[in-house]
């Protein structure tokens, strides 16, 4: 059956190691990097997954209310001539995304040097079918 599961990793910008955010890094499993590859955020311990969802509307909704904790962001200079795209509409095409089996995946500098990733991931995952599932709904 198709469902989704929910992460949510926060890390200060100085622990993005790319070979630890690897599924073959000895502490991948129960680390708190965001993994490079977003289909192997199935692969970290159960204590990762902050929700299991058999609805991708109900997946983006867990989605937009963890959006909306994030602290401030930090947007370059230039924002005014690169403008963010528009949030609510990001948001409203998530579930279509979700649904087509398309992980959802938002990553955020914020205040403090951390970076913030939320994320939806399709499981089974359709790019490795072979990755188990981590908490069958």
């Amino acid at each position: 059956m198709p469902h989704w599961h929910g992460y949510v990793f926060s890390v200060h910008g100085t622990e993005l190691k790319d070979a630890e955010r690897r599924p073959e890094a000895p502490m991948f499993r129960t680390s708190d990097l965001p993994p490079l590859a977003t289909r192997h955020g199935l692969l970290k311990a159960l204590s990762h997954v902050r929700g299991t969802f058999t609805s991708a509307a109900d997946a983006m909704g867990w989605f937009a209310d963890e959006y909306g904790r994030l602290p401030p962001l930090l947007r370059p200079q230039s924002a005014s001539v690169f403008p963010a795209p528009d949030t609510a509409e990001r948001l409203a095409d998530g579930a279509r995304v979700l649904d087509s089996g398309i992980d959802k995946v938002w990553g955020f500098w914020v205040v403090g040097g951390r970076y913030h990733s939320i994320m939806v991931i399709c499981c089974p995952n359709r790019l490795e079918l072979g990755i188990p599932c981590p908490a069958p709904p």
